[in-house]
């Protein structure tokens, strides 16, 4: 079996399902993180997963707490001697992931790559200094796994080969987001649900004006709106729901945390349709997940994994950043429940693109064609 190492941030279920699903195809996938979730301000669910025990004890190891970053390379180097990998991968380009990995591939002379999202946007006088300090950052590194057609874009410009930069994004299984598993309804109410951080990025403020024209209108059924998460735009709901108390008996928050990491699916299977009309995001799990549970999708360009997952008019739906793109697009499809629920159906199976065995398989195929074959 081809043993891979990834060298990671925080502890990550869907990483665990992406192992599961490489070893069903020869690819034996070890995971070092360098910390527990919890530790950098994300909730606890994302350390519960039913196969947690089972998933960490075959493919997972955790750094311990509080030490510095010295400590984590060598922490890492001791791993990778440990684990004796044929292929090593890193999460990041920079700092520890990339220092560590880099040093034991150029010792035992084996293939380095990168698995990542696309840098952080920069702006337009620090493009150029930025795309020469990723490039240098990506001297010895063989592949690029891009997370997003932007990342792939970038890292393989960095590279200078795009030949070995493949497009292989985030995955998980998708079993607890299967609408089969939708609780029935006692009323008649459409649900558009937003599941995220409540940040400006999201365009809360787009949100909300949309929300008040499509109350205008006066749509043929009632539209209850959901929002998974908490944040500082929260006080935008609260304010719009004093100013207008009808709809706002009809927004509901559910900001408790989740036991356990299948929980993520309760509320997407509550909805009906899904509302992300972001500015930006590096790539963006919900997207999949929503989609992966039925979901038709409002979205923008500004989303990778929209970019990936959408086509659009046939599984969602991308607007401009205005209220007025946002409620025309509301308006289209919480009018026309049949269109609404044709394209469900159409979002379920793009999600399926993007489950752990479809992503394994990618990754399988993209070492196939560097020649790097498994055991």
């Amino acid at each position: 079996m081809t043993r891979i190492v990834f060298i990671n941030d925080a502890i990550s279920p869907f990483q665990c399902d992406v192992a599961r699903a490489a070893a069903r195809r020869g690819l034996d996938l070890q995971l070092l993180f360098n910390s527990r979730p919890s530790l950098h301000g994300r909730p606890k669910h994302w350390e519960n997963w039913s196969t947690v025990s089972e998933d960490m004890a075959r493919f997972g190891r955790v750094a311990a707490h509080g030490i510095n970053e010295a400590q984590m390379i060598a922490w890492f180097a001791a791993q990778l001697g440990d684990l004796r990998p044929d292929i090593v991968i890193a999460a990041s380009y920079k700092r520890w992931a990339r220092d560590a990995a880099l040093a034991y591939a150029r010792a035992k002379k084996v293939p380095l790559g990168l698995w990542a999202e696309q840098p952080e946007p920069a702006a337009k006088p620090k493009q150029v200094l930025k795309s020469l300090y990723i490039a240098r950052q990506l001297r010895g590194f063989d592949f690029c796994f891009a997370i997003g057609d932007r990342a792939a874009r970038i890292y393989g410009d960095a590279l200078g080969n795009h030949d070995h930069t493949f497009m292989i994004p985030y995955a998980q299984d998708f079993d607890a987001f299967d609408p089969a598993l939708r609780q029935a309804r006692t009323d008649d109410d459409l649900r558009v649900l937003f599941s995220g951080r409540f940040q400006a990025r999201h365009n809360f403020d787009l949100i909300v004006e949309s929300m008040k024209r499509v109350d205008e209108m006066r749509l043929p059924r009632p539209v209850r709106y959901l929002f998974s998460g908490n944040g500082p735009e929260r006080s935008r709901l609260e304010a719009l729901a004093q100013e207008r108390p009808d709809l706002g008996r009809r927004i509901e928050i559910y900001d408790q945390p989740f036991e356990a990491f299948e929980d993520r699916a309760r509320h997407y299977l509550m909805a009906d349709l899904f509302l992300y009309p972001s500015r930006y995001s590096g790539w963006g799990l919900a997207v999949p997940e929503a989609m992966a549970a039925g979901l038709p999708i409002i979205t923008t360009r500004g989303v990778a994994a929209a970019r990936h997952y959408v086509d659009h008019g046939l599984n969602g739906v991308f607007v401009d950043q205005t209220a007025d793109s946002i409620t025309a697009a509301l308006a289209r499809l919480l009018s026309n429940p049949e269109l609404l629920r044709n394209m469900g159906e159409r979002a379920r199976t793009s999600a399926l693109r993007g489950s752990a065995d479809a992503i394994a398989e990618r990754m399988h195929l993209a070492l196939s064609y560097m020649g790097i074959e498994p055991k």
